[in-house]
């Protein structure tokens, strides 16, 4: 019996040893027919893939910046094709929306600005898109998804990309970013400018409350029938910047357009 499971321990003994030196000899074959049939992903691109994924990586950062930037210039807005909207001087580019018109509020809901962004992002995500010599680098759908919470902005874009080289393939496609941004206070705050200014008058007052209890700033302008307020959140940062929410509204009462044009004036004056 000894010798015979000492036998049994030197074949397994041998066929091991075989078994690590035909690994050693063919394993630049077995990783490359391993990597072509997607067992091993990526183990020669991976210099490559890395690159184009940290450069889609931040040009799609810079891309929510913008988008985020011309959302709070926008009253909450990513596209303003549907509202009633106004060019105001310095953003020629952009249409500021009426956020009260004809006597209804438009104020964006949570859900409303979580679809813009979304709907943004898949548009603007082409200006990602790399041509490399040497590499074929083919694009899926991108399929972003946004949440606004209390404090921030969370992305989660999944966008299936396939970089190949010589046959070989590499895919890369889940995108995160987090942004501080308080865009469900902003939209409050520009609710309650709405309703403290009703029918058309202007409360400072009721600004100044408004302000102070939501830790923001307030600015405001007319002209003509168009009343423009600029809300200055110090606590929301795109791009290390304070965040800008604009929005318009507008009344068809002249005589109180005149009495809030004095206000305006009068504030004016001692800020002077």
């Amino acid at each position: 019996m000894k010798k015979g499971q000492l036998t049994i321990f030197v074949i397994l003994g041998l066929v091991l040893s075989s078994v690590v030196v035909l690994s050693f000899v063919f394993w630049d074959t077995l990783t490359e027919q391993a990597s072509k049939t997607g067992i091993i992903k990526g183990i020669t691109m991976s210099d490559e893939a890395r690159s184009v994924e940290t450069t889609v990586k931040d040009c799609l950062q810079e891309e929510i910046y913008l988008i985020l930037t011309n959302m709070g210039l926008q009253g909450g807005y990513t596209d303003t094709g549907s509202l009633q909207t106004v060019k105001v001087s310095g953003f020629e580019d952009l249409d500021v929306p009426y956020l009260y018109y004809g006597g209804q509020s438009k104020v964006p809901t949570q859900r409303q600005m979580e679809i813009g962004l979304s709907s943004a992002l898949v548009d603007s995500s082409k200006n990602c898109k790399l041509d490399i010599p040497g590499l074929k680098i083919s694009y899926g759908t991108p399929k972003p998804q946004v949440r606004i919470m209390s404090n921030d902005v969370k992305f989660s874009i999944n966008w299936p990309i396939i970089i190949e080289k010589e046959g070989i393939k590499s895919n890369i496609g889940s995108f995160k970013y987090s942004n501080p941004l308080r865009l469900n206070t902003l939209a409050e705050v520009a609710s309650q400018i709405i309703e403290v200014q009703g029918d058309g008058e202007i409360c400072l007052s009721c600004l100044a409350e408004i302000a102070f209890k939501n830790g923001v700033e307030i600015d405001l302008d007319q002209l003509e029938d168009t009343m423009f307020y600029l809300i200055t959140d110090k606590e929301s940062k795109v791009d290390g910047k304070e965040y800008l929410f604009l929005i318009a509204t507008q009344y068809s009462d002249r005589r109180k357009e005149t009495e809030s044009e004095k206000l305006i004036n009068m504030m004016r004056e001692r800020l002077e």
